[in-house]
Order: structure tokens, then sequence, then C-alpha cells
């Protein structure tokens, strides 16, 4: 008989009784709900969201768990009333014997079991009740979900533009911003005080921005990134400059190159004892002693300032690493300029025509190699404090009261300018003693100059006046702004001119000056009444100077800082000197 009680026990069964049950809990909870608020609207609305939530898979759990834990306090509900105590504050006192606890977890479970297994069930016998309001819902939602879609692009767009919301421009958002499209602090000075610069991350090219070049620079973002920007910029322009500094500007992250405290280091792309950078627009040259290679600036690791590079493409590697590639009867403009500005006459010789005169002798090669080991030196920004020297241009017969001009110094020095940011200072007007005019002379330099050009020195220059810039640090001072430092491994180089001897004093000069001579013929040129451009065959540096000559300027460049990475300053006197033992 009890085998075939069981055998009538199946799920299906057990859940058509189940369900009945459950039906009767929720009419009777909905009925408490509705009769302790006094309204039938209560009861209506409690037993429609018992039923909804059974009838939903997701929730049918929650509510199972819910109504089971009911079920396994209803023993101890019953035992309140026996021992006639309150049933919520004595509720730890009815469960604290290891039987009870036993005995209401196993209520719960079972109740859990049986309030689960029909929620199948009451979701199959409510679909007809309950189905047209989930239509509505599911309606509603899909509507949502598409409008969602069609909003996508305008979701994407405001989290570029998230700065600028309600019709305003939220200074934190902009910093991070600006932060994440690469632009930061520049920090140049020990002195946290001093005044940073704006700098704009480029793909690994350091750009200096003011905050004017900045603000346009967001109005084009702004202008790209949406097709119509027209009321983002009415909102963006009424965003002042004293708002943009002092709200965003002055709280980008800091970087430095020299690891300042409280800097995040920016590594750059320096020159170093062995190498020397060369960069131009389309790539960069990397010159050592024995090889000369390039490279794109997609293959570097480090950055590169901006100012730096040099504003033209360099094609002429081909011919750097294949000289038999240069085309024969190449002009070379500027290296024969520098080859003539070292001649001399020969004593006494009177030729009929005047050049004759001149002949590359001994004295002339060893000038040539000094005077190209010296621009290959100043094009080498790496200070080496062994060889830290200013490279000091002179004619070889001046002398006392007599001027002698005219020899190409000028302008084989500021050809330079073609390489590197270079600093050019009036001689004349150079003062030796800063407390008599002197202070400002050099405002013009900044940390970027590669090269201070003093041309054309006056008789009575104070070489000595030079000597602590040349090894040490230098002090930069401009009107109405703060004193700065540049460090001695960060300084710029000097280069000087006369048409006259500078008094040598001793070791101090030779410590400290790398003397150039160069010789007559470039005088002599001009007193013969030619032009230099007819004597190599083209005007320098002018509106002719073609790509070739440019490439061929860089080249003779190249190959001035290879030798002096091979063989260093050459003094022309020791080498001559050498020569004749």
């Amino acid at each position: 008989m009890m085998e075939n009680y069981r055998k009538g026990i199946t799920q299906a069964s057990l859940n058509l009784y189940t369900w009945k049950i459950i039906a009767l809990e929720i009419l009777f909870i909905s009925i408490a709900f509705g009769a302790y608020m006094e309204s039938i609207y209560v009861f209506g609305i409690s037993l429609f969201i018992f039923l909804l939530l059974f009838y939903v898979k997701s929730t049918a759990i929650y509510v199972s768990t819910l109504f089971s834990i009911i079920w396994a306090l209803i023993p101890s509900s019953i035992l309140s009333n026996i021992k006639n105590v309150e049933f919520y504050s004595s509720l730890h006192i009815l469960l604290q014997s290891p039987v009870s606890q036993v005995f209401a977890i196993i209520i719960f479970f079972i109740a859990f079991y049986l309030h689960k297994s029909t929620s199948d069930f009451f979701h199959d016998a409510l679909y007809p009740v309950m189905q047209p309001f989930v239509n509505i819902f599911k309606g509603r939602k899909n509507k949502k979900n598409s409008q969602n879609k069609r909003n996508r692009t305008k979701i994407k767009y405001d989290k570029i533009l998230n700065f600028i919301s309600d019709e305003k421009v939220h200074p934190h958002n902009l910093r991070l911003f600006l932060e994440k499209n690469g632009f930061s602090l520049y920090q140049t000075n020990e002195d946290r005080n001093f005044e940073k610069k704006i700098i704009f991350n480029d793909k690994g090219i350091i750009k200096f921005y003011n905050l004017v070049e900045t603000k346009r620079w967001i109005t084009k973002f702004i202008q790209k990134s949406t097709s119509n920007p027209e009321k983002l910029l009415d909102t963006w322009v009424k965003f002042s400059d004293i708002a943009l500094k002092r709200q965003v500007i002055d709280h980008l992250q800091v970087y430095s190159s020299l690891k300042f405290n409280n800097t995040k280091s920016l590594e750059l792309l320096r020159d170093n004892e062995q190498k020397c950078y060369l960069k131009f627009k389309n790539g960069i040259v990397r010159v050592s002693s024995d090889s000369i290679v390039f490279s794109q600036y997609s293959d570097l690791s480090k950055s590169v300032f901006e100012s730096s590079i040099i504003p033209r493409n360099f094609s002429g590697i081909s011919k750097l690493t294949n000289p038999s590639q240069s085309q024969p009867g190449n002009k070379k403009l500027f290296e024969k300029f520098v080859e003539k500005s070292v001649l001399s006459s020969i004593p006494n010789a009177e030729k009929d025509n005047w050049r004759d005169e001149y002949v590359f002798d001994e004295t002339a090669k060893a000038s040539l190699t000094s005077l190209k080991t010296a621009l290959g030196y100043l094009v080498h920004s790496y200070n080496n404090p062994s060889t830290s020297k200013a490279v000091f241009f002179v004619d070889r017969f001046s002398s006392n009261g007599k001027s002698n001009g005219g020899t190409g110094k000028s302008l084989i020095i500021s050809s330079l300018e073609n390489i590197l940011v270079q600093s050019k200072q009036d001689g004349k007007k150079y003062r030796d003693n800063p407390n008599q005019g002197g202070r400002f002379q050099f405002s013009n330099v900044d940390y970027e100059t590669q090269n201070i050009f003093i041309d054309d020195l006056k008789q009575n220059f104070d070489i000595e006046s030079i000597f602590t810039m040349v090894t040490g640090d230098i002090e930069i001072e401009r009107k109405g702004q703060n004193k700065f430092i540049i460090p001695k491994n960060e300084r710029p180089k000097f280069a000087l001119t006369s048409n006259f001897p500078i008094p040598i004093k001793g070791t101090s000069y030779s410590r400290r000056i790398h003397q150039v001579e160069l010789g007559s013929y470039w005088n002599r040129c001009i007193n013969e009444g030619s032009k230099p451009k007819d004597e190599i065959g083209g005007e320098l540096f002018g509106n002719n100077f073609s790509k070739h000559d440019w490439d061929d300027f860089y080249i003779f460049i190249i190959n001035c800082v290879q030798d002096y990475l091979r063989l260093g300053l050459v003094d022309v006197q020791k080498l001559t000197s050498h020569q004749d033992d």
C-alpha cells in the first residue's frame, strides 16, 4: 500500500498540490498588507507584485527564499505564543538550542525546494494573465534600447568632449582631456617656482605652446570632433584665458628632462660622448666616429624637441654611405667656400692671375682640419667637461690696430643657424662687465639655444669675461623676469669672431679657447673686385640654393661632426709643429 502511495507521488503531482498552498500564501500575505494599510488598493497591488515575482524566473528564487524563511520561523512563532513572549525580541532565545536551529534549517530547505520547483508551474499557469503586462514592459525596454543605439555616436562624442556640458566648461575634465592628448608642463629649472612651459607631445615630438595656441588647438579639436560644433564653440570661447591658465594649465602634470623633484621624467634623444644626432623633417642622422645611420622618428623610443628639427628633408644619406654615388661635377658650394677661406698667398709671389698665388699647402690643410673639427664641436651638443672651449675664429695675419675683415668668419659660423638654434650677439655692443649695461645681453638665450655666437668683437674685448660661462653654468636675465640658470651640462657652446688679435694670457686662454685661423683669400677676392658667388659657382643659402646644395651642405657638416668625434678639437699650431718635426 505504501509502495503504491509512493508511485503516485511525482514532481507534477507535487506541483499541483504545492501551487495551491503558495497561492494561499500569496493571498494571505496580500490580505495582511491590505488590512494593515486599511486599503483595498494595497491588497491588489501586493497580490499583483507577488504573482509577478513568481512569474518571472529571475526573481522567483528571491521570493522563494523570502517565503522559505517565513516557513522556517513559524515553529518559533508558535512557541512564542505558547510561552506568551514577544516573537521578534525573543527570536534569538527561541533559536538558541541546536535542535531548534536544525529544525528551522530543514523546514527552510523543504520550503525553498517546493516554492522554487513550483515557480515553473506558476509561470505556465499565469502566462495568459501576465504576458500582456510583460509585453508592454518589453516594448518600452526595446524602445529605450533603440534610443540608446541611435545615441551611441552621441555618447561616444560626449566621452571625447566631456569637458563641455550644460553650457559650461568643466576644468577638471578639460585637464584630463589635455593630458590624455599629450599636453603637460615642462620644468626647465631646479627652482619649482620658476615659470613652467606648456608642451605638447605630438608622437614623440615635443612642441612648445603658449596659452593662445593651446586654446586654438582645443578649438580645432572641437571643430573636427563633431559635425555641429557651433553650440560647443559658443560655450568654449567664453571660457577666459585667465580661467584656462589658473584652473586647467597650472594643474597639468609637470615633466622635466633633468629629473627634478616632483616631476615626471621626459626622456629626450640627446647627443652623448660617442654620438651626435642631426634631426631632419624626414628622419634622423646618427653620427659616430665610424658610422653614419639614417632612421625614422617612428623607430625612436625617446622624444625630441621640435626646435631641434632642421626644417628640411635630407636625401643625401646615399652619398654619405657610398661617396661613389655623388654626381661628378657637383659644385658643393659651401665646402668650396670653406676650403678657400683657409688659403693664404705665397710670400712675394706675383702672378698674372692673383688666384694662382693661393695654394693648398700644409698650413692650409691643418687650418681646414682645425676648422672642420671646430664646426663639428659646435654642432655636437654634448658638453664634455674636459673639452669645454669657446671656438674663436681669427684672421691669420691680423695685427694690433689693424682690422682684417672679410675672410668669411661670420658667414661660416652663421651657417650653423641652418643646423641648430643659434643666439647671435653683436660683438661691438657686447659688454664685458654686466654692471655696465651687459645684464640683459643674453636675453634671447633659452634652454633650447645650442650656440651663442658673438660676432665681430671689439679690439679691447676682455676674453676672460666669458671663461666662467664657457666652463660653468650660465645665468640669464631678462627685463621684468626672474633670472634663471642653464646648468653647465646643458649650456650652449660659444663661437667668437674678431678682426683684431686677442691678447693671449697664459694657459687660461689655451684651456678655454680653440682658435681657428682663416687666410686672406676672400679678403683679396673682394679687393680684386670679384664676388664670392662667382668664385664658388653660386650664392650661398640664397633663393637659388637648390635641394642638392642643401644636401651637400648637410653632408659637409656631418663630415665635420665625424671628424670631431674621431679627432677631437685639432689645434692648428700643434698640428703644424708636429708636421715640421
